[in-house]
């Protein structure tokens, strides 16, 4: 599996707080989604 994401946005990461990318560099694999509101990733394969 291979996810590479990235945020272009210049802000400062707190504490506690989720981190959330903006951009998606390079998904080879379609069974890894990201929620680009809440910063969630889903791994829909099984043994992962």
């Amino acid at each position: 599996m291979c996810l590479q994401m990235q945020s272009t946005l210049n802000c400062i990461i707190d504490n506690d707080k989720p981190i959330i990318f903006n951009k998606c560099i390079i998904n080879a694999n379609p069974n890894i989604d990201y929620n680009y509101n809440t910063g969630h990733f889903t791994i829909n394969s099984n043994g992962i």
